[in-house]
């Protein structure tokens, strides 16, 4: 039935639109390539195939191959594909396009650097848009771009159409007469949206005079999600069905980071400048703490008080959650290697970070050489590909190592951190059990002179270094 009404609206000339969408226009632009002469383009990210799909009769196929990507296409229309074909053939264009249906794509998994589909999942079932979504995640290559549309409850013609679930209607008049019309609030993008990372999110409003019909309005008026919203967190708007939000652009997050650390103050001794520092650049920044202290070593007021301090110091530095692994302190030779190895894994693959910080392999502390052997392990690309995976100094640990080559720190990446080395200061203040007097190398004295040496070798005025394990570039 879907079928057949599609083939109908691209071979009858139905409305459509016949330029591409101006918000689309601007993602490529922001995220991708930006035009900036008759032929020169300032590269964003490095793109190799785009698919678009629910393709339609080729507006964006034709604007995507006009900027030089490598295009695909796939839509249910074979009569909108056939469109498709002689528009790009009249403007020599090339775009490789296939029959099929979003929820079975008819390509192999990791394909796609980008993936696009306007207005299209709002014209079939909820379910069946989770399951476009999770063929979309299954084409896609690691760190791939989805950019999707979608019709608010907020939208003036909710309602409109015959009922036939939750907020999904047949439309019962004008050139889609037939077809679904879905309406998406938050619990519909809670859904939608599971176990993809949301970089950025556009509400537009439109208006139209009264005089112009459902059809020559097309999109009609709307209001659509945006604003600060946290998408990882949706509960507390479930509730409501319907909710209307601002329209605006609100960016949610440049990239995820994980600090693995072997117990609570080393993600600040080795760390704490540049975790402030991505958490000013809106990064989302997650911490694993691999060792708790346990009695009778330590007493429950101490083990207590540490929980406390580290929850204080996420908030200092910015850090989004914690995680605790609760593996003994100075004990971690006695855990199987494959029990920490998945542990670690696991967490590695629940973030699906882009950068992850372990500590040094050199490190005199046992409980840290096994701690980054786990990470080492954990992040392989056959397992959990991360783009970047950078070892950290710790003082006392690093710096009293043996004098053997193998343990030797040779930093070879450097983080300015003149800004938040007052932060990481600050949060260090919180263990107060770990701050020592000078000349100790956990004095506040020292640490300060450390940033001032490492940003030294940079050309800054505070730095800390990392040594970079693996980079990987896409």
């Amino acid at each position: 039935m879907a079928q057949e009404k599609w083939d109908e609206i691209y071979t009858k000339r139905f409305g459509g639109m016949w330029y591409p969408d101006e918000g689309l226009v601007r993602f490529v632009a922001r995220s991708l390539r930006r035009r900036v002469g008759v032929d020169a383009y300032e590269e964003k990210r490095p793109v190799g195939k785009v698919l678009d799909a629910g393709c339609g009769h080729g507006r964006h196929l034709v604007f995507f191959a006009e900027q030089g990507f490598e295009i695909y296409g796939a839509d249910i229309s074979k009569d909108g594909l056939q469109v498709a074909r002689a528009w790009l053939r009249k403007r020599g264009l090339t775009a490789y396009l296939q029959a099929g249906d979003l929820t079975k794509l008819p390509f192999r998994p990791e394909t796609f650097d980008v993936v696009v589909s306007y207005g299209v999942l709002d014209h079939i079932h909820a379910g069946q848009a989770v399951e476009a979504m999770h063929e979309f995640g299954r084409v896609c290559t690691k760190g791939a771009y989805v950019y999707v549309t979608l019709r608010s409850t907020e939208d003036c013609e909710y309602g409109r159409g015959e009922k036939t679930e939750r907020n999904t209607f047949v439309l019962q008049e004008g050139y889609e007469k037939g077809l679904i019309q879905h309406f998406y609030d938050l619990q519909d993008l809670s859904e939608l949206l599971k176990g993809f990372r949301v970089l950025d999110i556009e509400c537009h409003e439109e208006s139209f005079p009264r005089s112009f019909s459902v059809d020559k309005a097309f999109l009609q008026s709307s209001r659509g999600f945006g604003g600060q919203v946290d998408l990882s967190n949706l509960g507390s708007f479930l509730k409501y069905s319907r909710c209307i939000l601002p329209p605006r652009r609100y960016r949610v997050a440049e990239m995820r980071v994980l600090v693995v650390a072997p117990h609570p103050d080393d993600e600040v001794l080795g760390v704490g400048g540049t975790i402030a520092k991505h958490s000013m650049k809106k990064d989302e920044v997650y911490l694993c703490i691999v060792t708790k202290a346990y009695t009778p070593d330590w007493s429950e007021q101490f083990i207590g008080n540490r929980k406390t301090e580290v929850l204080k110091v996420n908030e200092i530095l910015g850090i989004k959650k914690t995680h605790f692994l609760d593996f003994p302190t100075v004990k971690l030779d006695t855990v199987p290697q494959k029990e920490l190895n998945d542990r670690i894994a696991g967490y590695v693959k629940e973030v699906s970070p882009d950068i992850v910080y372990a500590p040094h392999r050199g490190d005199v502390n046992v409980d840290h050489r096994l701690v980054f052997e786990a990470t080492f392990v954990a992040t392989r690309p056959t397992v959990n590909p991360v783009s970047k995976l950078l070892t950290y100094e710790t003082p006392s640990e690093t710096d009293l190592a043996p004098p053997f080559s193998v343990n030797v720190f040779i930093p070879n990446v450097y983080v300015d951190i003149s800004e938040t080395l007052e932060t990481k200061i600050r949060a260090m203040s919180v263990y107060t059990s770990e701050v020592k007097e000078f000349p100790h190398p956990r004095s506040v004295k020292l640490l300060s002179a450390l940033a001032t040496k490492r940003g030294a070798e940079a050309g800054l005025h505070a730095a800390e270094a990392f040594m970079l394990m693996r980079e990987i570039v896409r």
